[in-house]
C-alpha cells in the first residue's frame, strides 16, 4: 500500500525536518502496534515488555517533537489519550519519562544547534512562536480551508489506501484507535490556516494500518466461508480491491514522472555551472529568482566556492545590474542589461497521445502512455557589462 502511494515515496527521498520526524513517529508507531502482542508472552513478563513498548513511544515521540518538528506535539495529544484508554496505560509513568525524554531532547538540540548557529537557540521552539495559530505568520505562504487535509491532501496522499481505511475501521477493532489518532492529529493541525501535505505525514501511516486490516478483509476474508450471491459479492470486492490498488500505482506512477520535470529551478541551476566553468574561480555574484529557488535550487548545488549566490526578493531590472549580478538564474525570458544563455524546460501539462506514432513515442519517452508536455521556465541571462 505505501508502494502505491506517492507523497510518501516522494519526499522520503528529502531531507526536510518532515522526513526526519516521520522516522519518529513510524517507530512509536511500531511499537502501538506491538503492545497487544505482548498479551501473548508469560504474565510475569508481560508488564515488563508494555512498560518498554511505552517507554519507546514517548521516547520516539517526544525526541521528533523537540529535535526536528514541533508539531508532532500534535500526535502526541491523542497518543497519549489512546494509551490511558486503550492500552490502560498508567499516567504517571507517561508523565515521568515524557518530562525526562523532553529535557534531554531540549538539551541536545540546543547543544547541537548552538553550536551551528552561533547564538542561543532552539530551533522548533523558534518554529512554533513563528506558526503560532495566534499570529498567524505562517498564512504568508498561503492558507487553505479547514476541511482541505480532508477534501483534498488525504485523498491525494492515501489514494486507494482511504477506502481501505475506511473498510478496516468498519470490520476490524483493533485498527480504530489508529485512525481516531489520525483524524485527530489532522483535525488539530487544519485550525492553521497555512497548510501543505508534508505537515500531515505523521498520520498517513496510522490510515495505513486500518488501509491493510480492510485490504486483507476484501480480498481474504469476505468470500471465506459463502456461497451463491455472497461469494460473487466476495470475489467482486476483491476484484475491486486489486482494481483500486492498481488505480494507485497508476496515479503514482503518472505523478512520479510528473515531479521528474518540475525542478526547472534545479535543472537550470546545473547548466549554469556548466555554462560558467571558465570563470568558476572568478569572484562571481549569481542571482537566483524566487521560482527556481522553489524548484530544486539548494545550497548542495553551489559548485563554485568563489561564487556568490543571492536570493534577495522583489528586485527590478535596474537593481540587479547596479547589484552587480553577472548571470541571473531568472523567470523572466527577457532582462535589460543581459543576454539569455540558456533555457529550462519544465512540466506544463499531461495529454492522451491521439496517433499510435504519438503513444509509440510517450511509452518511449517515460514507459507511460501519456504525454508529458514541457515548457520553458527557469532563463540563464549572463550580464552585457564588459567590464565584469
Amino acid at each position: 500500500l505505501v508502494a502505491s502511494q506517492f507523497h510518501l515515496a516522494f519526499y522520503a527521498s528529502r531531507f526536510l525536518p518532515n522526513t526526519f520526524a516521520l522516522i519518529a513517529s513510524n517507530l512509536a508507531l511500531a511499537n502501538l502496534l506491538l503492545m497487544d502482542n505482548t498479551s501473548r508472552s508469560p504474565s510475569r513478563s508481560r508488564a515488563d515488555e508494555r512498560g518498554r513498548r511505552l517507554s519507546r513511544v514517548v521516547l520516539y515521540l517526544t525526541f521528533g517533537a523537540a529535535i526536528f518538528r514541533c508539531d508532532l506535539a500534535l500526535l502526541i495529544i491523542p497518543v497519549a489519550l489512546a494509551l490511558l484508554v486503550v492500552w490502560k496505560a498508567s499516567l504517571k509513568p507517561m508523565i515521568l519519562s515524557g518530562a525526562g525524554f523532553s529535557a534531554l531532547a531540549v538539551g541536545l538540540t540546543v547543544a547541537v544547534d548552538s553550536a551551528f548557529w552561533g547564538r542561543p537557540i532552539w530551533p522548533e521552539l523558534s518554529v512554533f512562536l513563528f506558526n503560532n495559530p495566534v499570529d498567524n505568520r505562517s498564512a504568508q505562504w498561503g492558507v487553505h480551508s479547514a476541511h482541505w487535509y480532508f477534501s483534498s491532501a488525504l485523498p491525494r496522499a492515501l489514494t486507494g489506501s482511504l477506502l481501505f481505511a475506511g473498510v478496516g475501521s468498519l470490520y476490524e477493532r483493533r485498527a480504530r484507535p489508529f485512525v481516531l489518532i489520525a483524524l485527530a492529529y489532522v483535525g488539530l493541525f487544519s485550525i492553521l490556516p497555512h497548510k501543505e501535505v508534508r505537515f500531515i505525514f505523521p498520520a498517513l501511516p496510522f490510515f495505513n494500518v486500518a488501509a491493510a486490516a480492510g485490504l486483507d478483509r476484501l480480498l481474504f476474508k469476505v468470500k471465506k466461508g459463502r456461497k451463491g450471491r455472497r461469494k460473487v459479492a466476495g470475489l467482486v470486492a476483491a476484484v475491486g480491491a486489486v482494481g483500486v490498488v492498481g488505480v494507485s500505482v497508476a496515479y503514482t506512477c503518472v505523478a512520479s514522472r510528473a515531479s521528474a520535470l518540475n525542478y526547472p529551478g534545479g535543472a537550470a541551476f546545473e547548466a549554469l555551472h556548466a555554462i560558467g566553468r571558465a570563470e568558476r574561480d572568478l569572484p562571481v555574484k549569481v542571482h537566483i529568482c524566487d521560482l527556481a529557488a522553489k524548484s530544486g535550487v539548494t545550497r548542495f548545488g553551489e559548485e563554485y566556492g568563489a561564487w556568490t549566490y543571492s536570493k534577495e526578493d522583489h528586485l527590478g531590472d535596474g537593481e540587479l545590474r547596479r547589484k552587480g549580478f553577472d548571470y541571473l538564474v531568472s523567470e523572466e525570458a527577457e532582462v535589460p542589461g543581459y543576454r539569455r544563455v540558456g533555457a529550462i524546460a519544465g512540466f506544463a501539462g499531461v495529454v492522451v497521445p491521439k496517433t499510435l506514432d504519438d503513444l509509440r513515442s510517450a511509452v518511449m519517452a517515460s514507459g507511460l502512455p501519456l504525454a508529458f508536455e514541457t515548457a520553458n521556465q527557469v532563463y540563464i541571462h549572463h550580464t552585457l557589462d564588459k567590464k565584469r
